[in-house]
């Protein structure tokens, strides 16, 4: 076979691939396997599943370096991929990414690509759909907090609090961001603007920090109003759930809570085709326009929202995989 037909192949079975090996992360097979070597009838005795076609999807796992089986014993082991997935973090972004979720997302809408006009609904739709799926919204929620806290340092570090007095988070869901920005800047206070069914989260974490008297939370929407009296604004991994119509509304409600010289702080995604991590990049781009009408951007992209907005961009700085845009009202 030549290097074009396996790469063909290999793009052929990878949505399967991904799927089958979401179920059974899902289903704890690689913790189970992890206690022991099991047989598929092992298996499927523990975790209730059908012996016969665990063990079909099995193989088809094992012979895509998923898992590994003796042939002596019959039975199965992790192998180096599935042991890395024994870390929760790791099994949670996986099985966010890959969820049955976005495949009937990407099923339903990649016809979008064809028809210029389409309006598409918004990210908005996910968080609604999540909030009716108990199952959807323990995923979501929990890969968002890993998300949070994989970059968080990086993130605190690029963000120069010096001049500032009050910061307020735009989106900040549980109030992981401000409570690690006030606990690094202690002269510093701050708040949270978000949804009112995220305010008991917030509180308790606020509360389990010690930070009660130094952060406050606010219920609203950034699409009506940003609460005003704060120096400093940050937004993280909010603009690209949104067109470039929706951000510009939420830039400018940003623009017009500060004064001449305050600062936003965008921590998000910048697109370059440079960029060592550029494939996964795209692949976020995608998802992104494939769950609702939104995009990961271009430095360029920035830019002229900002501008629009009434903002300049003063510095970028690299938080991994995200950007730390500082951006000066103007």
């Amino acid at each position: 076979m030549s290097d074009i037909e396996s790469h063909l192949l290999s793009l052929m079975t990878t949505p399967l691939i991904s799927i089958l090996l979401n179920f059974t992360l899902e289903h704890e097979v690689h913790k189970k396997l992890a206690e022991s070597p099991k047989t598929s009838q092992e298996l499927s005795g523990i975790l209730s599943l059908d012996a016969d076609k665990l063990n079909r999807a099995l193989f088809a796992l094992t012979f895509n370096g998923i898992y590994t089986f003796n042939e002596q014993t019959y039975k199965w082991s992790n192998s180096p991929l599935t042991d890395a997935l024994l870390d929760d973090h790791k099994c949670t972004l996986f099985r966010w990414n890959t969820c049955p979720y976005f495949y009937k997302k990407l099923a339903q809408k990649v016809s979008i690509i064809k028809d210029v006009q389409h309006k598409d609904e918004s990210c908005e739709s996910v968080f609604v759909e999540a909030a009716e799926n108990p199952d959807l919204l323990k995923l979501f929620q929990d890969a968002m907090t890993i998300v949070t806290h994989g970059n968080i340092n990086e993130i605190v570090q690029a963000i120069d609090l010096t001049s500032a007095s009050r910061v307020l988070d735009i989106g900040g869901g549980e109030g992981g961001l401000i409570c690690e920005l006030v606990k690094a800047n202690h002269h510093i206070t701050g708040g949270n603007l978000d949804r009112e069914e995220n305010r008991a989260s917030n509180e308790e974490l606020i509360q389990s920090l010690g930070l009660g008297n130094k952060i406050n939370f606010f219920s609203g929407n950034f699409f009506v109003t940003i609460p005003q009296g704060f120096d400093t604004l940050t937004i993280k991994h909010v603009l690209h759930d949104w067109n470039d119509e929706d951000c510009l509304k939420i830039l400018t409600n940003c623009r017009n809570a500060l004064e001449i010289g305050n600062k936003l702080y965008i921590i998000d995604m910048v697109l370059n085709n440079t960029d060592p991590n550029r494939k996964l990049q795209r692949f976020f781009d995608v998802k992104m326009m494939i769950l609702g009408n939104a995009k990961e951007r271009t430095e360029e992209n920035f830019e002229n929202l900002l501008r629009q907005a009434g903002f300049r961009i003063s510095s970028i700085s690299k938080a991994r995989m995200d950007s730390v845009i500082e951006a000066v009202a103007i």
